[in-house]
């Protein structure tokens, strides 16, 4: 009898594998390499973010100017919450909106009503940016803001902040 469990003994002391301390000093390596990544990854997330309300505000731009081309009557500074900018004409009633934001991107529009036919030009103005952009303390919205400007009368478009 004595002679089983001396090899039981024998057996577990030849067995390998890894010591709780071992663990914990792996466990320990790959939280510091995650938190290094995550401190690079943070600022080309808002830099991405920057892009998108860029993006959206040349697209801007391009669908405001189309829309005053073709004369048609539109609510520039309606904005409903899903982020569809012209969804109504300038007496207030419901149209097929003429730009959607990107998720996350906000406007901020100040400007007149596009007339259309009635033949009142319109001086657009609007500032985009992304609520989860790149943090700018200077700007009203305290994030990297791009400004949009249409101006019907002098026949010119702007999109600055880059």
């Amino acid at each position: 009898m004595n002679l089983f469990k001396g090899n039981i003994k024998t057996s577990l002391k030849d067995t390998s594998g890894f010591t709780f301390v071992e663990l914990m000093i792996i466990i320990a390596i790959i939280s510091v390499l995650a938190s290094i990544a995550m401190f690079n990854y943070m600022p080309m997330r808002a830099k991405a973010m920057d892009s998108a309300a860029m993006s959206d505000a040349r697209n801007l731009v391009n669908s405001i100017t189309n829309a005053a081309m073709s004369n048609e009557d539109i609510d520039y500074t309606k904005i409903n919450t899903g982020g569809a900018v012209g969804g109504m004409d300038s007496a207030g009633n419901p149209r097929s909106p003429i730009f959607v934001l990107s998720q996350g991107v906000a406007a901020s529009i100040v400007g007149d009503s596009n007339q259309g036919a009635s033949g009142n030009a319109t001086l657009f103005f609007a500032t985009i940016y992304h609520t989860g952009g790149t943090s700018d303390p200077a700007s009203a919205s305290g994030r990297k803001e791009y400004s949009c400007i249409v101006d019907e009368i002098a026949g010119t478009t702007m999109v600055t902040g880059f």
